[in-house]
């Protein structure tokens, strides 16, 4: 009997071993068409900023930390074929999709697997492309939204992706009409909340150019790229939280208006620049533009929804806030070397109480944290804590011997050991 558990436990071995062999096969052959496509396209890819991009693309396994990028890294990395390396992400790393700089050279960072449908999957390398060469044409700065957390402010930016959506899709006749009424929304919340006029046109230069570029280089088709469009606006119209979704949407839609309105628009960017008023400078610059939110039925029907958002919200901080009280907790500190991997979107910023993550990737000096979903982690004293929920299903550590938990009342501390 147990030699026979032997062979069915040595079958499932190799079973798995076969899958994990096939994925990594199957993730290497779309990474090379995906790099036999930027190349081929390279010109036209080009022409978007004058600057080549996806020639330095690294994808990366979250599990494994295995590799394949589009040149040599450094020479533990081994070709593997055509323009194509193999190595290992170093443990310091977080893997998520985002840019990176590797050996000095800024890159794409590419999270496995890829999007099974290959012109999304363009769309990701090509958005994360972007960001490595973002600093060359306009310097990164960081940007607070937390003001559309308002129901004013919210329903008015949702009222002003609405009108934006219909204006890109609609004929000339009727896209000034609705660009106005888009535009009275974007200069009525800014005369509401003018300390973050500057915020939102950094997130959407930031987010919305990387889309904005991918569209241009992977649709031909404008049927095609409105379909992609409609798909990413209908979604942010729907999301109960958009401060750190919106840039992707209306900064796509204002930088593919501009390119109709304002042709050499992309030669004037810089860190300051607000695509918004560009545009409104080209098609209303006598300023007469308002809006009459009382009377507007897309505008109250948005408000509306983010009162009762306001509610649930709410009772989903209730919530948290008494799960933290009435569960121990893994207390760490958090240095300014720390490093977090994380979902924009499951990201809950709770006044007066903490920033609340479902799940996260912590890195610091002291190790490594992975709480996944179904656990809870809590940043507090303005981020130099981090408390993890004691629900060690949910957590997996690696944390280094110059280290030791300490009890306390609210559960274990991390303190250093020596």
């Amino acid at each position: 009997m147990l030699r026979f558990k032997r062979v069915v436990l040595s079958i499932a071995l190799l079973c798995v071993n076969c899958v994990l062999i096939s994925s990594q096969h199957n993730s290497s052959e779309r990474i090379q068409q995906i790099t036999n496509w930027v190349n081929i396209n390279q010109k036209q890819i080009y022409d978007i900023w004058q600057r080549p991009l996806g020639q330095y693309v690294v994808y990366a396994d979250r599990q494994s930390r295995a590799v394949f990028s589009t040149w040599q890294i450094d020479s533990s990395y081994i070709r593997v074929s055509n323009g194509l390396f193999e190595g290992v992400l170093a443990d310091s790393v977080i893997i998520a999709n985002t840019d990176i700089v590797l050996n000095e050279m800024p890159a794409a960072l590419v999270a496995l697997p890829v999007p099974d449908d290959f012109e999304r999957a363009l769309l990701l390398v090509l958005h994360e492309s972007f960001h490595s060469i973002q600093d060359s044409i306009f310097k990164t700065r960081g940007c607070n939204n937390s003001h559309l957390n308002e129901p004013e402010a919210c329903a008015l930016l949702k009222t002003e992706c609405h009108y934006l959506a219909n204006a890109l899709a609609s004929t000339n006749n009727q896209r000034d009409s609705l660009l106005c009424q888009a535009l009275a929304c974007r200069f009525h919340r800014m005369n509401l909340y003018s300390d973050y006029t500057d915020d939102e046109a950094a997130f959407e230069l930031t987010e919305g150019l990387a889309e904005y570029t991918a569209i241009k280089a992977v649709y031909i088709s404008k049927s095609n790229s409105m379909a992609y469009i409609r798909e990413k606006s209908d979604a942010l119209l729907d999301a109960k939280s958009i401060h750190r979704r919106f840039g992707y949407v209306t900064g796509l839609i204002y930088a593919l208006l501009l390119d109709s309105y304002v042709p050499g628009w992309k030669l004037c960017l810089n860190s300051d620049s607000n695509m918004a008023i560009m545009l409104k400078e080209s098609i209303c610059a006598d300023n007469r533009l308002t809006i009459d939110v009382c009377s507007d039925s897309v505008f109250t029907h948005y408000y509306n929804q983010e009162l009762l958002r306001q509610q649930q919200i709410q009772h989903f901080n209730d919530s948290v806030k008494t799960v933290f009280a009435n569960t121990p907790s893994y207390i760490v500190p958090l240095s300014s070397n720390r490093q977090f991997g994380f979902s924009p979107n499951h990201m809950f910023n709770i006044p007066d109480f903490g920033i609340f993550f479902p799940f996260m990737e912590l890195t610091d000096q002291w190790g490594k944290i992975v709480v996944k979903p179904g656990g809870g982690v809590l940043l507090i004293e303005g981020n130099k804590k981090a408390k993890v929920l004691m629900k060690d299903n949910y957590i997996e550590m690696k944390i280094d011997g110059d280290w030791k938990w300490q009890k306390i009342l609210a559960g274990m501390q991390l303190v250093k050991a020596r």
